[in-house]
């Protein structure tokens, strides 16, 4: 696919899905780079989650949380990147408390929880049970 359009942002973000499902980490990251480096200078919360989960599976914890922020910052609401960052920064005892801080704003900020599916909420809600066991 990308070997046919290789300047096509859309076609690099399904390889990087396809690749993700079949956990696939070096496909996925390549292609997720590819999306991100094709948006340039503007950054896309979509591209920066998708390296983000590439990145998680990959086991590049600190580039997973750097691409969620990243994520987040291009979109505050950006729900599944506030959660890989949560999950990221829970590996890490000295940043659980950042980590909590994350996902209580995705299950108590009324502008970000109101985003979120009950999906994500559930998501959310699992992960914040987990770090408190």
């Amino acid at each position: 696919m990308l070997a046919r359009a290789p300047d096509d942002i859309d076609a690099a973000a399904l390889a990087g899905e396809i690749e993700l499902a079949k956990k696939a980490p070096d496909k996925a990251l390549a292609a997720w780079k590819q999306v991100v480096a094709g948006r340039g200078a503007k950054k896309s919360a979509r591209a920066l989650f998708g390296l983000a989960r590439a990145q998680v599976l990959a086991g590049d914890t600190a580039g997973a949380a750097a691409s969620a922020r990243a994520a987040i910052e291009a979109s505050p609401q950006h729900i599944g990147a506030r959660t890989v960052l949560a999950a990221e920064l829970w590996q890490s005892p000295e940043h659980e408390a950042e980590a909590v801080g994350e996902l209580k704003k995705v299950t108590e900020d009324p502008p970000i929880r109101g985003a979120a599916s009950d999906a994500e909420l559930v998501a959310a809600f699992t992960l914040l049970g987990r770090i408190h066991l």
